[in-house]
């Protein structure tokens, strides 16, 4: 997770093989996080990023439950492990 006071950037990767790509995964993650974000997919089949502009009030929490949804299964943060199947 990339921070500076104008944005965040939540990338991912996907671990599991079998899990959606890229292009799928987001937008199950956009359809998880609060409505009245302002949020800017680039997805790719193994790699997405989700920038965060302007930075969200405590948006940990609002991620943590995102990234355990089994939709989202297999894909985790970059430099973390992925959701278990």
């Amino acid at each position: 997770m990339t921070w500076s006071p104008a944005h965040l950037d939540v990338t991912l990767h996907r671990a599991d093989p079998a899990a959606p790509p890229g292009q799928i995964t987001v937008i199950r993650l956009l359809a998880l996080l609060p409505a009245d974000w302002c949020c800017h997919p680039d997805a790719g089949t193994d790699l997405l990023r989700l920038r965060l502009a302007p930075v969200p009030t405590d948006p940990e929490p609002f991620l943590t439950r995102a990234l355990a949804d089994p939709a989202l299964c297999g894909w985790g943060r970059v430099g973390q492990g992925a959701s278990a199947r």
